[in-house]
């Protein structure tokens, strides 16, 4: 089995997006081969379904051929959705072979680098959509590569070159 966890940006242009689901496609199917001799391959990726990266990550998973783990921040997640964002939440939620809920109650920015801590532990690999900037506020993609960068994880940035957000 094969973990790998998402961090990236919630809004991405749609250029941008276009190159992040080109990357992830070929990263993640690459890696939904990978077999080692004490298990065959699978592919899990960890993900908090926010918008942006992680459901684009979330559909790239699945369309591999992997399974879905949520990592959701706190209780009141959903209200961090609006219309159809909300929608697509739900359906990946539904998708997802196991759901972690952290022990919060509200969104935060201390419930989003749980979340981020919680991915990183759980994985082998993260994926960060991320355009090298340092975090606006705590539990942003840069801390959470940070702290994967901290804990010896294997890290892979997708960002176009050039690009600024």
């Amino acid at each position: 089995m094969t973990a790998v966890g998402i961090s990236g940006h919630r809004v991405l242009s749609e250029s941008v997006s276009d190159y992040v689901s080109d990357e992830l496609r070929t990263l993640l199917n690459q890696i939904s081969t990978w077999e080692t001799i004490d298990s065959p391959a699978l592919l899990v990726g960890y993900s908090c379904l926010a918008i942006g990266a992680d459901q684009t990550f979330a559909r790239s998973v699945l369309d591999a051929g992997g399974e879905l783990v949520a990592v959701i921040p706190c209780e009141d997640y959903e209200q961090t959705f609006a219309g159809d964002e909300l929608g697509e939440y739900r359906r990946l939620l539904g998708r997802c072979r196991e759901v972690i809920t952290l022990p919060f109650a509200s969104p935060s920015e201390e419930a989003f680098m749980a979340a981020g801590e919680e991915l990183v532990r759980r994985s082998e690999l993260l994926i960060a959509v991320w355009d090298g900037r340092p975090a606006v506020g705590l539990g942003g993609t840069g801390d959470v590569v940070a702290l994967a960068t901290s804990l010896g994880r294997e890290t892979h940035i997708i960002w176009p070159t050039g690009v600024e957000r």
